[in-house]
């Protein structure tokens, strides 16, 4: 009679695992079939069933919201699991914060069993955990960190050496075949560089060229690259980027942009006597003469420009497709 009653009290756990890698991190004994294979293995040892499978696959821990770890936060809240097995903390989050959140509030709260398989972490019936995986949190975040500053560090060296390390060469240039950290003329567009260039000397303004390239139907950057939610028409902004681009006089510029390596997030330098150009690191598109002569009518242009009006909403909109400032017309 004591062991039936016992075997009713039984909890009856609905597992989920969830498996996480990195897309710069894609070391073997990470691997998503690794983690698959532990974790599931522990399940299956231990007499858990596996309700469903969580993969996010390609997104740094860092980051708090990914599809699939937001898809087991909903199926916790509503009741679908109420077990999380993971390799290791680390696969969950590397946010040391987000650590003692997931840990100490979320999963509590929710009934939910927490098991990290490799650092024998269990939160138990009592949906307890030690303190000292506020420690394994801390460093978790140290290690992600670290490798972005190493990362930095190394595209910053390799700038130095003339190297091209970013994912996408600019408009008009295109990677070379036989080195991907070199670059050369694209001439299927050069000539709209050139055309843009000529143009803004002659006395057209950016919202003139840009009109003239969208009714003569000819593929803005975007389309022509193929990149996903950006702006698919041509527009002033784009060229007056492509006007104060040192970029096509043949220099590279170092520190335009902040990269933050751990949120993955990349936003514009906004402040120009940060930056530093390396000279003559790959072939122009524009003369030098022709480049200094365009930041000359610039620089006169920006000097007898005036705001007129102080719209309320001024640099506070941004298109929430391709993540450009709005301006107002």
């Amino acid at each position: 009679m004591i062991y039936s009653i016992w075997w009713l009290n039984m909890k009856e756990y609905r597992a989920g695992i969830y498996l996480r890698l990195s897309k710069e991190h894609e070391e073997e004994n990470n691997s998503i079939e690794a983690q698959r294979e532990i974790t599931a293995g522990y399940a299956i040892k231990n007499g858990y069933k596996i309700v469903k499978e969580y993969v996010d696959n390609g997104y740094s821990g860092i980051l708090d919201s990914r599809p699939k770890l937001n898809e087991m936060m909903l199926d916790i809240a509503r009741g679908f699991i109420n077990m999380v097995i993971v390799k290791d903390i680390s696969r969950l989050t590397r946010n040391k914060n987000k650590t003692g959140w997931y840990t100490e509030i979320f999963f509590p709260d929710n009934n939910v069993r927490f098991i990290s398989v490799t650092e024998f972490i269990d939160s138990g019936e009592r949906y307890e955990i030690d303190d000292s995986i506020m420690l394994r949190g801390i460093a978790n975040q140290y290690y992600i960190t670290d490798i972005s500053k190493k990362v930095r560090a190394n595209k910053n060296a390799m700038k130095e050496l003339g190297q091209f390390v970013e994912h996408y060469a600019p408009y008009g240039y295109k990677k070379r075949d036989d080195d991907k950290h070199k670059i050369m003329i694209d001439e299927n567009v050069a000539d709209n560089i050139r055309k843009i260039y000529d143009m803004y000397i002659s006395g057209k303004t950016s919202s003139q060229i840009a009109d003239y390239f969208n009714k003569n139907k000819i593929k803005n950057p975007s389309r022509y690259m193929k990149l996903k939610n950006r702006a698919r028409k041509w527009n002033a902004e784009q060229i007056n980027d492509m006007l104060s681009n040192p970029f096509y006089a043949g220099n590279t510029v170092m520190n335009k942009y902040e990269t933050n390596y751990i949120a993955k997030t990349c936003k514009k330098n906004k402040k120009r006597d940060t930056w530093m150009i390396k000279e003559n690191t790959h072939e122009a598109i524009i003369e030098k003469e022709k480049y200094d002569i365009v930041q000359e009518i610039k620089q006169a242009k920006k000097g007898r420009a005036g705001v007129k009006h102080e719209y309320l909403l001024r640099d506070l909109l941004y298109c929430g497709h391709c993540k450009r400032k709005m301006q107002y017309k």
